[in-house]
């Protein structure tokens, strides 16, 4: 319990420092209809409400180390535009950073998405 409250902490304290949050939403639903018809939907673990817009941040756990991590990340890239695409469609607010949260290293991940 105690390594759950401090990754929460750390999370929280980033999340108001850095990115200067104002707002969180936790577990938004996303969807958005392709141009071919079908539908990406899913759970944006965290959108934060920041001065130019929202962050995007997702939660993963992977075995490993921060030196492996990127290598790894860059596997989520595709979910990470999906979701930002689907939340400025829907909201028309520009998602103007994305981020992944690794709790069990204690870090967070920027990562740069090419979202039409």
């Amino acid at each position: 319990a105690p390594d759950v409250v401090e990754a929460g902490t750390r999370l929280w304290t980033w999340l108001v420092r850095d990115l200067n949050a104002a707002r969180l939403h936790r577990e938004w639903p996303v969807a958005e209809r392709q141009a071919d018809g079908s539908v990406v939907a899913g759970l944006a673990d965290i959108i934060a409400c920041v001065p130019s817009g929202y962050a995007l941040v997702d939660h993963k756990t992977f075995p490993g180390s921060l030196a492996t991590a990127p290598a790894q990340l860059s596997q989520f890239s595709g979910q990470l535009a999906a979701y930002a695409s689907a939340i400025r469609t829907a909201t028309r607010t520009p998602v103007v950073s994305s981020w992944i949260h690794l709790p069990l290293l204690g870090a967070v991940v920027e990562v740069t998405l090419q979202v039409p």
